[in-house]
């Protein structure tokens, strides 16, 4: 798994709030602050994709809190013999602490 820095965003409003980062949202009520931050990963597999972005949430969850929302944006491979060897999916995971 590959971490990139986190990227953190501030939300303060007195209505209520909507933060959307393509495949997730997360909303807030009136009165409250939150920090939300996101980080980056990659998961690996040998079985599919699927199990790649799986391998990556439950490796992400021993290191981040309270694991809110998760952005699939790449999927690559490996190749041998023209065979897929290994699947990687590129992930955003939105979490708070």
């Amino acid at each position: 798994m590959h971490k990139n820095p986190a990227v953190t965003k501030y939300i303060t409003r007195e209505e209520k709030v909507s933060v959307c980062t393509d495949a997730f949202s997360l909303l807030f009520e009136r009165g409250n602050a939150m920090q939300i931050k996101v980080a980056e990963i990659v998961g690996e597999s040998k079985k599919d994709w699927q199990d790649a972005v799986k391998n990556a949430v439950k490796e992400a969850s021993r290191d981040l809190g309270n694991i809110s929302g998760v952005e699939v944006y790449n999927w690559t491979a490996n190749c041998q013999d023209d065979q897929i060897i290994e699947y990687k999916a590129n992930i955003k995971i939105a979490y708070t602490e």
